[in-house]
């Protein structure tokens, strides 16, 4: 296969050649930005999608069943308090679900292993935290589970492609020099 490209690159015309090269570079870049702006619209969308379910009944039984996994039998709360307790707690993940809508739009996909940072406690073992505080910590953490392999997958895609254009420019830099072309003329 290599050989196949010599042939046909040393029978070319190098500015041609030169050219084309640098034209795929641009391609790739445009491919990269497309791919990674969708990923990013539909990340955005779903985190809009997950902050308006967090308003609904489904959202406060989800909050619901972690407020019980946390407070377990404790006689001193009651199933009204514990529905109160639960809907404050949807309410407020509807809020950070949003907050990390709008945190995302205004991000570059390739940073985007960093959607949860300053979401949640990190060192809330250490500290002083109610009952109402760890519910909204597991929450938060349960959403930045659903969050994270998206978010990760976008900015794993991100430098990839990054690596591929770099390797196709360092291609395009060497077969200048190759043929003693000015790779500013192709791509500056």
């Amino acid at each position: 296969m290599e050989e196949e490209i010599k042939l046909i690159t040393e029978e070319s015309n190098p500015e041609d050649v030169a050219k084309e090269m640098a034209t795929s570079i641009r391609k790739m870049y445009e491919d990269r930005d497309k791919k990674a702006i969708g990923a990013k619209e539909r990340l955005v969308k779903s985190l809009g999608i997950t902050a308006d379910k967090y308003r609904t009944a489904n959202g406060v039984m989800i909050a619901l069943d972690t407020v019980r996994e946390v407070i377990g039998d404790n006689a001193n709360m009651t199933l009204v308090d514990s529905i109160a307790t639960a809907k404050s707690m949807a309410t407020k993940m509807a809020t950070i679900a949003q907050d990390m809508a709008e945190k995302a739009e205004g991000m570059e996909p390739d940073s985007f292993d960093m959607i949860c940072e300053g979401f949640y406690d990190t060192d809330f073992a250490s500290g002083d935290g109610s009952i109402a505080d760890m519910i909204e910590q597991m929450l938060t953490l349960q959403l930045c589970q659903q969050v994270g392999p998206a978010a990760q997958d976008i900015k794993d895609f991100c430098v990839s492609a990054d690596e591929e254009i770099e390797k196709a420019r360092e291609n395009l830099v060497k077969y200048c020099e190759t043929n003693d072309l000015d790779v500013e003329e192709y791509y500056g």
